[in-house]
């Protein structure tokens, strides 16, 4: 079964702050966090970030800091 469409909105707003992120070598903020700053829940976040790597526009990394965005494509 495949993660639900975010928005077109939630999903602009939600590589936008990535691309911060990356921009800054910073972790994305933890998901209870970001997902009011997207406009979803924290389980539909869960699902937009895995289909947004699912589609190649994400690559993102575990680290001791928290999940690092590699790259970013549009």
């Amino acid at each position: 079964m495949n993660p639900p469409h975010p928005s077109a909105a939630n999903r602009e707003r939600l590589l936008t702050i990535m691309a911060v992120c990356h921009r800054l070598r910073q972790p994305l903020p933890p998901r209870t966090r970001l997902a009011p700053l997207v406009g979803c829940t924290s389980r539909q976040l869960h699902r937009y970030i895995e289909r947004l790597k699912a589609e190649g526009l994400v690559a993102l990394e575990r680290s001791g800091r928290g999940l690092l965005v590699q790259e970013i494509g549009r």
